[in-house]
């Protein structure tokens, strides 16, 4: 059996998968996608975002959230604080991607009291090295 949510109003009895690690890479490939450039920084700080690609991993893990949570009022809720946040100047001081996502991180945490849920950064590949890069005929492919 599974241990009772405190956000569980006794609605939503039939969910068959936690989905909380699927956020999770969820979140982290919205943070991958968000990648604001190709610069090397050093190790653990992550790309250097500024205010349009905040607004944009906000944009993007809301929706990633409202899409995928397990459970849709507290997504909303994380949502709307996130929103706030953000409109309120909280994020202005944070310059790179893995401090951003430590401290959504925090703030999701804060709202939904779920430990599971987290915002990773994940550093840009190179275009060459990048799956979902387009395909030019021209680039040589990496060797497999």
């Amino acid at each position: 059996m599974l241990p009772r949510n405190p956000h569980d109003d006794g609605k939503r009895q039939d969910w068959k998968w936690v989905r909380h690690g699927w956020v999770g890479a969820w979140v982290a490939a919205v943070l991958l996608l968000c990648g604001a450039s190709q610069a090397q920084m050093p190790r653990g700080m992550g790309e250097p975002v500024d205010a349009a690609a905040r607004a944009k991993i906000v944009d993007r893990v809301s929706a990633a959230l409202n899409e995928h949570y397990v459970f849709p009022d507290v997504a909303k809720k994380m949502e709307t604080s996130l929103r706030q946040k953000l409109k309120a100047g909280a994020y202005n001081q944070l310059t790179h991607s893995a401090e951003l996502a430590d401290v959504l991180t925090r703030d999701l945490r804060e709202v939904s009291k779920d430990k599971h849920l987290s915002v990773r950064y994940a550093p840009s590949q190179p275009p060459e090295l990048d799956p979902n890069a387009a395909k030019d005929p021209a680039t040589p492919r990496p060797p497999t």
